[in-house]
């Protein structure tokens, strides 16, 4: 997977933390390639991609660190591991996906498609991909905790 693929959905993702969640420290912390997709944290929000390549685009988060995230998001606590702290990591994968999906275009990706998001909660999830589609995963280190995003993408 060429680097100009990933770098849309990186960029986005460092977008959405500082201007919406308010992230001061924001570093990339590394990047693996995966032939298998595993969570690396308990809440994932999952959005499918078709069109010129298909795969999925997973946002990770531990429980505390979505809370956190959201409590920005508002402006108030969230003291409770809830629906709605799913609902905003559904959102947050949404949003980085179609910011990408916009730089894309630009560059003559015309043909993309997204899904609507899932979002997973549980310890040790698995989440498959099509056998043959590779999985950059990025991790990020913040002052409110780490959090993943991973880009899975097969292109035809």
């Amino acid at each position: 997977m060429k680097v100009e693929y990933i770098n849309p959905f990186i960029d986005s993702t460092k977008k959405l933390m500082e201007i919406m969640v308010g992230i001061q420290q924001f570093e990339k912390k590394g990047i693996t390639v995966e032939t298998k997709l595993a969570s690396m944290f308990d809440v994932s929000a999952v959005i499918g991609i078709t069109g010129n390549c298909t795969g999925a685009i997973v946002l990770s988060f531990s429980e505390n660190v979505a809370q956190e995230m959201l409590s920005r998001l508002l402006g108030e606590p969230v003291v409770d591991f809830n629906d709605d702290v799913c609902d905003a990591v559904g959102e947050m994968v949404n949003i980085i996906t179609g910011n990408a999906q916009a730089q894309l275009q630009e560059s003559g990706m015309n043909n993309l498609n997204r899904a609507v998001p899932t979002v997973i909660v549980g310890k040790g999830q698995a989440i498959r991909v099509a056998p043959g589609t590779p999985c950059i995963n990025v991790e990020f280190s913040t002052e409110l905790g780490g959090f993943a995003l991973q880009v899975c993408l097969r292109f035809s």
